[in-house]
């Protein structure tokens, strides 16, 4: 089951989240001022759930559950949208609207993503400009609307990193948390293929 939690972090290019494919199986979670940007896109949430400090709009439609948290919490509004998620069972969650604005609250959700994964499902982080993920193993990505990928280790090392559709294809390679030589890569096909033996590997790419 796939869960699209929106964020309230930057918001801009609007065309690019009403492309997406939300089916009517999936859950749409609004943290806090999410809910907003929702309305924006026309799209009725599932649940409403936050301290609600960052929220403009009324709830004005009363079949919409809003949960309530106090302001004095020990997890961000995305935090408890990603534990309202895993325990609706869905083992695919999307971020939107998550990064941007407030620094703290970016490169938290971005840390989110290793969260998701302990937890046994998948996230992504879709923003205005880029794809979002997080890799321990083998994976596929598709070549999106631009050329650039990039890969981040979040752990001290990252070993056995191989890539495959590449202009500059790695073998076997060990990068070390802080490097940058694996920042703006280009694609040379319409995907590539990516592998860590050992680690916690980001990969970005263009939305």
């Amino acid at each position: 089951m796939r869960a699209w939690i929106i964020a309230a972090g930057s918001f801009e290019r609007s065309g690019l989240y009403r492309s997406l494919v939300i089916k009517d199986s999936d859950m749409v979670i609004c943290a806090d001022g999410g809910y907003d940007y929702a309305v924006t896109l026309g799209i009725t949430p599932d649940v409403v759930l936050g301290d609600l400090d960052s929220i403009r709009k009324p709830i004005r439609d009363s079949r919409i559950p809003v949960v309530k948290f106090p302001e004095d919490k020990d997890k961000t509004d995305s935090h408890l949208a990603i534990d309202y998620a895993l325990e609706n069972n869905c083992d695919e969650i999307i971020l939107l609207a998550a990064t941007g604005g407030r620094i703290d609250h970016t490169l938290a959700n971005i840390m989110l993503l290793s969260y998701i994964q302990e937890k046994g499902a998948e996230g992504l982080i879709i923003t205005d400009k880029s794809r979002i993920a997080l890799i321990t193993g083998e994976t596929v990505v598709a070549r999106g609307a631009g050329d650039r990928i990039s890969f981040i280790p979040i752990t001290p090392t990252v070993e056995g990193l191989t890539t495959q559709g590449l202009l500059y294809n790695l073998s076997n390679k060990t990068v070390k948390h802080g490097d940058t030589l694996t920042v703006s890569n280009e694609f040379r096909s319409h995907q590539a293929k990516v592998s860590v033996s050992k680690g916690k590997l980001l990969v970005i790419c263009d939305a």
